[in-house]
């Protein structure tokens, strides 16, 4: 700013002028605002792989192979009774002090009636020799007596019927592979309590362990709060909008097929107003590919129009 005297003004009038250099450095100035502010193209966003998982699974991932280099599969196998091994029956009497001492005859009548019903109340003995066997260092909060009989269906807050675990009696923070080993312990002793062959045994211990190792390999690649509300609902549903009549049919079979196997009740599938998925639907009914629906009805239309069909899964009876 700077101080002009002109005869009109009879006197001082002050005027405004850039210093030397001015314009340009406002004109890069402006440039460089409008390359700012100028919307960024997009990228492509390409599918999703093993490479775009969340840096926390891979960390897990990379923390179960260490743990498996650290301490291999067959090192599981191992075990040889320590010296310092308490008494089985001590433990139980051990046990017996602070539990309801009019229960305890009650308790020790039913362990005795075979093998696996004193593997059921034993959870102290084997906690004990699965203490002095090799372990990773991956803990969790254990069921502590996860055998076979302790799984079962139960209401959950939104009053669904879920297949899970339901006792919690023995749970603890140990590492996450004592509650498999009762797991399969628990098919291998049930197997033979039942009569089972050798053969037969093995194949029902490998079976239940296979279906969990698939499971955590799912759960592994999840997100937490998915893997949180995952759950086996006892009833199931299958939603068919969309999707043409040849593809409906075939995800409709290999859902009641996972239904069957799971131990459904009922399976809710849901149509729309197709007519084309409806008359699908009936012909597979009544062709006899799907055995295990042991009779179906239209239910009710909700609220929206949304048409659908329930599926009751069981031996066959007369269609309704």
């Amino acid at each position: 700013m700077v101080n002009t005297t002109t005869p009109e003004s009879g006197g001082l009038r002050w005027t405004l002028r850039p210093a030397a250099g001015s314009f340009e450095a406002m004109g890069k100035t402006a440039e460089k605002a409008k390359k700012r502010d100028k919307p960024k193209k997009a990228k492509k966003r390409r599918g999703r792989g093993v490479l775009d998982l969340p840096k926390a699974i891979e960390e897990r991932m990379s923390e179960g192979r260490a743990e498996r280099e650290a301490t291999p599969l067959a090192a599981h196998a191992e075990w040889s009774r320590p010296a310092d091994r308490p008494d089985p029956v001590g433990t139980l009497e051990l046990q017996n002090e602070t539990r309801v001492q009019e229960l305890v005859p009650i308790r020790h009548g039913r362990m005795i009636v075979s093998p696996f019903t004193f593997y059921r109340g034993g959870a102290a003995i084997m906690a004990f020799d699965l203490s002095r066997t090799p372990t990773t260092e991956l803990r969790v909060q254990c069921c502590g007596d996860a055998h076979l009989s302790n799984f079962g269906v139960f209401a959950a807050p939104d009053r669904r019927l879920v297949f899970d675990l339901n006792d919690f009696d023995e749970t603890l923070p140990a590492p996450f592979e004592w509650d498999v080993k009762r797991l399969a312990a628990s098919f291998v002793v049930a197997a033979r309590d039942n009569g089972l062959r050798p053969k037969e045994q093995r194949a029902a211990v490998r079976a239940a362990i296979a279906t969990y190792r698939e499971m955590i390999g799912k759960a592994a690649s999840m997100r937490f709060l998915d893997v949180w509300y995952r759950r086996i609902d006892v009833d199931g549903s299958l939603d068919l909008r969309g999707h043409s009549v040849s593809d409906a049919m075939e995800r409709l079979k290999d859902r009641l097929g996972d239904g069957l196997v799971l131990g459904w009740r009922s399976l809710q599938v849901t149509l729309g107003p197709d007519p084309a998925l409806h008359e699908g639907l009936l012909e597979l009914l009544s062709s006899g590919e799907a055995p295990m629906v042991a009779r179906y009805a239209q239910a009710p239309v909700p609220m929206g129009g949304t048409q659908a069909w329930l599926l009751y899964l069981g031996p066959p009876q007369a269609q309704t």
